[in-house]
């Protein structure tokens, strides 16, 4: 079984080539930000010293925590940010593991896991390839401004702040370009498996 990691900033289209990869070939794709939220949930691996970090008052009545309050309480606070990283990163590498070991033990031919921080949180060391799903910048700055209704200068300091697309490029095994149309989408990564099948 292959582990190919999937990378890129935001607004490149990372979740439509992993609805491609789902729907069209059956492939399991694992999500770093659906894993962290998982983990966080009551009985989840980080749930307990996260609750004991950010102070039970974060809890909404059914018990889960309250995304939005804690987006709050981290948010201008690098300390804290810094804290609930510390518990909740190393969680995220351990469950993605587990769930990579299930898929080999169930005979998987591929599984595919993203994060936008694959670079650099060292998930990339359990990929096999890694595959940067770019885009040209005017493309990402209209669809962050129609998809969530950013300002152009809030859209323009979220991609900045992120890494380069030289960066990307330099640590990739893989590039696909997502600047144009769904088909266009769809021919790249069929493109991507039929090579990978082949080496």
């Amino acid at each position: 079984m292959k582990v190919i990691g999937i990378t890129g900033g935001v607004g490149c289209g990372k979740s439509l080539v992993l609805a491609l990869l789902r729907e069209k070939f059956g492939f399991i794709c694992v999500e770093a930000d659906l894993v962290a939220k998982e983990i966080q949930e009551p009985g989840g691996s980080c749930y307990e010293e996260s609750v004991k970090l950010l102070g039970r008052d974060i809890l909404e009545p059914d018990g889960t925590i309250c995304r939005k309050l804690m987006a709050e309480r981290i948010f201008g606070d690098d300390v804290l940010r810094e804290k609930v990283n510390s518990i909740v990163h190393p969680g995220v590498i351990s469950e993605i593991k587990r769930k990579v070991e299930t898929a080999e033990v169930n005979g998987a031919e591929f599984i595919f896991v993203e994060a936008a921080l694959l670079l650099e949180s060292g998930l990339s060391g359990i990929c096999q390839e890694v595959w940067y799903v770019s885009c040209d910048y005017e493309v990402r700055v209209k669809r962050l401004m129609e998809n969530r209704g950013y300002e152009r200068s809030k859209t323009d300091a979220i991609i900045r702040s992120q890494k380069s697309d030289a960066f990307f490029r330099e640590n990739c095994d893989e590039v696909i370009d997502n600047s144009g149309s769904y088909e266009e989408l769809e021919e790249a990564v069929t493109d991507k498996i039929r090579k990978l099948r082949n080496r």
